[in-house]
């Protein structure tokens, strides 16, 4: 069941990372992008719950520039970790963030005179240059600042002497939606400002990078950002999906990813009722039919969402098993009369079985969500288990 030597859980239930797959679909982005063009692999929430520190190794083996966390305290675990390179901070961070950040080593996503003052302070303290990078809000309507104040931002920057620009991005509300107005909008707004930027002489990282994709931004790059726009300037894209194979768009092209994730289960409990059978909470399920039924032991604490009730499957014995009645806290009960089921055989939540394959997208759908919401529900409570580990571990 498990590969190689690997301890089986003593929770019948668990996920499977494939680093490899990390690896290669970070080198699958780079070839799409093209020469040139940089690529940070986005491993906030515990890298879509991945795990994060494993995962941050195996996208950098793949030839990441650097990583891409949302807090403070992300990018210190992979300090602690001793993880190499550039780690990059995309939330809105506090003021008061300031001096973990510089002491971390770790580039400051900033977009408000507080936080620039408060980093330049702290680097002041600790004899230090900060590397910042400024957040324009082109369009997204969050985190940033609009890009008829940035010019402001830029002019205060030259009274900050314990900072350096490392970087202008921006992020894109609708790059994954078929269309790509505002996405258009954006991109020409961005290439404005830091054209502004440029005008304003600020002094800046050998390394300085124009970052304005996500994943979809990545794999309509061509469109949204063609090299007449980038100009000699270096540009980079931040990828989360596209880190761990999953496409971002339902475009037909895209780079060659494959998932890296499966989440899986052994049956705990495997038996035959009769019709009339009521199953689960509020009895929303009845058997109509003698029927077989199998208990797999996880819920929505391990992030098996409750909306998955009476409309999620998983695969069993190689055939599809729907769920039957409400998602539990810690387990649920799929119909097993078509396929079969007996205690410890293996259930594929998320994966392929036989050929057969539930995707992110499956799941999201039937759960009425989103990818991302799938992956980062995934709680500590589910063992990871991580394949081709070995060949990931020598970049640092």
């Amino acid at each position: 069941m498990f590969p190689g030597n690997r301890i089986i859980p003593t929770r019948p239930a668990w996920l499977e990372i494939d680093l490899s797959a990390i690896r290669r679909n970070v080198q699958s982005t780079l070839d799409w992008v093209g020469p040139g063009v940089a690529v940070f692999s986005v491993v906030k929430a515990n890298a879509y719950g991945h795990g994060l520190v494993p995962t941050a190794r195996a996208a950098l083996r793949g030839g990441a520039h650097g990583l891409a966390v949302a807090i403070p305290e992300e990018g210190i675990s992979l300090r602690t970790a001793e993880v190499p390179g550039r780690v990059l901070v995309m939330g809105a961070a506090d003021p008061l963030a300031s001096d973990a950040l510089v002491q971390n080593d770790l580039d400051a996503v900033v977009s408000t005179p507080e936080l620039l003052d408060g980093i330049n302070t702290a680097a002041g303290s600790r004899n230090r240059t900060a590397r910042i990078h400024i957040k324009l809000d082109t369009g997204m309507g969050r985190v940033g600042v609009f890009p008829n104040e940035a010019p402001d931002l830029f002019r205060r920057l030259r009274y900050l002497p314990n900072l350096r620009v490392a970087g202008l991005m921006t992020h894109l509300a609708t790059a994954d939606e078929d269309n790509l107005t505002l996405a258009d909008l954006q991109a020409r707004r961005f290439f404005t400002a830091l054209q502004a930027l440029k005008e304003a002489g600020l002094e800046t990282t050998d390394d300085f990078m124009a970052h304005a994709g996500n994943s979809a931004g990545a794999v309509r790059i061509a469109r949204l950002f063609p090299p007449e726009l980038r100009g000699a300037v270096r540009f980079g894209v931040r990828i989360g999906l596209l880190t761990y194979g999953v496409p971002p768009t339902g475009d037909a092209n895209h780079p060659d990813v494959i998932p890296a994730l499966s989440l899986k289960a052994r049956v705990t409990q495997a038996r035959t009722v009769p019709a009339g059978t009521t199953v689960s909470y509020g009895a929303t399920f009845k058997t109509s039919r003698t029927s077989r039924l199998a208990l797999v032991p996880l819920g929505y604490a391990d992030g098996y969402s409750r909306a998955l009730s009476n409309v999620g499957k998983v695969l069993l014995r190689g055939g599809f098993a729907p769920v039957v009645g409400r998602v539990c806290m810690d387990q649920f009960v799929v119909d097993a009369t078509a396929t079969g089921a007996e205690v410890g055989d293996e259930i594929v939540l998320l994966g392929e079985q036989n050929s057969r394959c539930i995707t992110v997208l499956d799941m999201a759908e039937w759960a009425g969500t989103i990818h991302h919401e799938v992956l980062t529900r995934f709680g500590e409570r589910l063992p990871r288990i991580y394949l081709h580990e070995t060949e990931t571990t020598d970049e640092a």
